[in-house]
């Protein structure tokens, strides 16, 4: 009895591990088609900008990612109810802020001629680690 209660778990062990990563990858490539949406649209939206509407956009989009994580700083420290009432930035205006620091990368270092940042989500991460360095120094300043 003890065995067969043994094998049946392991094997709806394996069966939900086996669907949990289903998920995960089904998750991701959800995502990540999202991304390429919201790119490509960016992307021909702002094909036509001049190099310091490229940089004024970008310098926008970043303080909207950090307020974004100074308001997920604050949310951990403050009640969330306190925060919601302040100044803060909805996950998906964030995302969108991403993608489109993301893509004026891209026509900044075209428009210069220098060599594009060479994978998508290589240059999320650094654009993410920017966004919260700057948030660091906005509190040390404060």
């Amino acid at each position: 009895m003890f065995i067969e209660l043994v094998r049946w778990t392991t094997e709806f062990g394996r069966v939900i591990t086996t669907a949990g990563i289903g998920f995960g990858i089904l998750w991701y490539c959800f995502w990540t088609t999202q991304d390429y949406r919201l790119r490509y649209r960016f992307s021909k939206a702002t094909a036509h900008l001049t190099a310091e509407d490229l940089h004024l956009g970008r310098q926008r989009n970043i303080d909207v990612l950090v307020a974004y994580y100074q308001s997920c700083a604050t949310a951990k420290l403050l009640d969330t109810r306190v925060v919601k009432a302040e100044r803060q930035v909805h996950f998906r205006r964030a995302k969108a802020a991403l993608v489109m620091v993301t893509v004026l990368d891209e026509h900044i270092a075209a428009s210069a001629k220098v060599a594009a940042p060479l994978s998508y989500l290589y240059a999320r991460r650094q654009i993410i680690l920017e966004a919260k360095r700057k948030r660091k120094m906005a509190n040390l300043s404060t």
